[in-house]
């Protein structure tokens, strides 16, 4: 008979969540865009599009040293996003505007994941840049790995 060997979790080490499935915190619900021009064919924004809107997006992963990327829209309404992972700011003040529309934008930046299992990536609209006439955050997909 082989030897029993106890079941040892093992956590994921990349995460892939599309904003479509944001759970809207502060501000309107969250919509998607059919847009043949983005990866995925869509991008999504919380409707209403205010300076703090908030949402957020869960997502398991063992602790480490990661890349978070984020996809999405520069367009000419758009606002500037802060980015957290378990309410730690990774990431401040990523500008979508964009003169004109510019598609499949991915930013990125070295975030460290702390402990193992479920976490938390949050958005937050915070403020704009001068040209631009709205608060949108035309959003795809984030991905840790």
């Amino acid at each position: 008979m082989p030897p029993i060997v106890p079941y040892r979790l093992q956590y994921p080490i990349s995460a892939l969540m599309f904003h479509r499935y944001s759970t809207d915190v502060v501000g309107g619900a969250v919509g998607s865009t059919h847009q043949a021009s983005q990866d995925f064919a869509y991008y999504s924004e919380q409707a209403g599009a205010l300076n703090g809107d908030t949402f957020v997006h869960p997502f398991y992963l063992a602790a480490g040293a990661y890349t978070l990327n984020i996809l999405g829209v520069k367009v000419n309404n758009a606002g500037k996003v802060d980015w957290y992972i378990d309410n730690v700011l990774v990431l401040a003040g990523t500008d979508w505007y964009s003169g004109v529309a510019a598609y499949n934008v991915i930013v990125t930046q070295a975030v460290a994941v702390v402990g193992n299992g479920r976490h938390t990536l949050k958005g937050v609209v915070n403020g704009q840049n001068v040209a631009s006439g709205g608060y949108r955050a035309t959003l795809t997909a984030m991905y840790i790995g």
